[in-house]
């Protein structure tokens, strides 16, 4: 499947973050500055890709594949940047916050 992996770079980002003594809102921001423009910008450039796809005439597969494609990858993408620094912020994973003081917002 397609998939556009910015789960790690928000992942490292954060990590980052957190060991500099940053609290948690202050670290996501910071992430969001720096790793939320770099996933918006690959993940907009896939699904611009795909979405040519759409313009197909006569295939219709390749429209479906040019509708739904980029829908996903955006999918995704909002996925990471909202939905999974939420879940990190409530789990609270050792990968990430082992060695760190970060509150807990």
């Amino acid at each position: 499947g397609i998939k556009v992996s910015t789960g790690p770079v928000v992942d490292f980002r954060l990590k980052e973050q957190l060991a500099m003594g940053q609290p948690w809102s202050v670290a996501l921001d910071n992430t969001y500055q720096s790793a939320g423009g770099a996933s918006l910008c690959v993940a907009t450039a896939v699904a611009g890709g795909y979405l040519v796809l759409g313009f197909s005439q006569d295939f219709l597969v390749h429209r479906w594949l040019g509708q739904l494609i980029p829908l996903s990858v955006l999918a995704g993408l909002l996925a990471t940047l909202i939905i999974y620094p939420a879940l990190l912020n409530l789990t609270r994973p050792a990968f990430l916050f082992r060695g760190t003081h970060a509150q807990k917002n």
